[in-house]
């Protein structure tokens, strides 16, 4: 744990501009109140909403973090990231209330490229790899194994919290692919995977790459940071989301389903 503290508290600059890479969403119109934040609106099939909270409610905390103003709110949510879970405090009708939800991406994030992508032959592609294997280069054309993919950059934090559960999920698995892509450049790379490997952050089960330019990016419709999709063995798309938390979770899932 005094590890990942460290090496979270040598990348905290980089953290901090973590939360533009995918917004958690609530679904609610918001504007300040006397005491807390006032919901002026719910909107219909959104986590808040299916929490149970309505226009008129005062949202007072969210996991015990007091919330007294619009700004406050959306900085603890976002600080919270998508999929997970949240405990929210609020007053209802004068009365002290309590609902938990889980944080989803705002709409359209992943709606393209489920589109376009779903149920369908994953692009092919080439890219240089620069841990996890002898081999220089990766070639989805030669995989016959389910495949999970993780767009993911350097200055993402909930790309970098999320490595350490990915190599430990890819080295309890080894009958998954679980790579890793980024088209940031080779230098800023190289010094990223070699403190994560340092602090014992990353491991040789997960293979991180480099695509060229933006090619694999823009083939995969990825427009917000990380993006996980799952593969099966035939490289047909299964699975696409953002985030981390539960979602991940239901990455991991499905892939050893798809592996048995």
């Amino acid at each position: 744990m005094k590890t990942l503290l460290l090496f979270f508290s040598l990348l905290y600059p980089l953290y901090l501009f973590a939360q533009t890479s995918v917004r958690p969403w609530m679904g609610i119109q918001i504007e300040p109140a006397q005491e807390g934040v006032l919901i002026k609106a719910a909107i219909p099939d959104t986590p808040a909403f299916r929490a149970g909270l309505t226009a008129g409610d005062i949202i007072l905390s969210i996991d015990n973090s007091k919330v007294s103003s619009p700004k406050e709110l959306i900085a603890i949510v976002g600080n919270k990231g998508v999929g997970h879970e949240v405990k929210v405090k609020y007053l209802s009708q004068k009365k002290n209330k309590e609902t938990t939800l889980k944080l989803e991406a705002m709409p359209g994030i992943t709606e393209l490229a489920e589109k376009r992508l779903l149920n369908k032959k994953a692009p092919d592609f080439k890219a240089k790899i620069y841990s996890g294997s002898k081999d220089k280069e990766f070639n989805l054309k030669k995989n016959n194994k389910v495949t999970i993919l993780e767009f993911w950059a350097t200055w993402c934090g909930a790309c970098l919290q999320a490595h350490p559960i990915v190599s430990e999920f890819a080295k309890t698995n080894p009958n998954i692919n679980m790579l890793a892509i980024s088209n940031e450049v080779p230098l800023k790379l190289k010094k990223y995977l070699a403190l994560a490997k340092e602090k014992k952050v990353i491991n040789d089960s997960v293979l991180f790459m480099q695509g060229e330019s933006d090619k694999i990016q823009e083939a995969y419709f990825v427009s917000a940071y990380p993006m996980f999709i799952v593969l099966d063995k035939k490289n047909i798309i299964k699975h696409i989301t953002v985030g981390t938390g539960q979602n991940l979770l239901e990455v991991f899932k499905l892939a050893s389903k798809l592996a048995q």
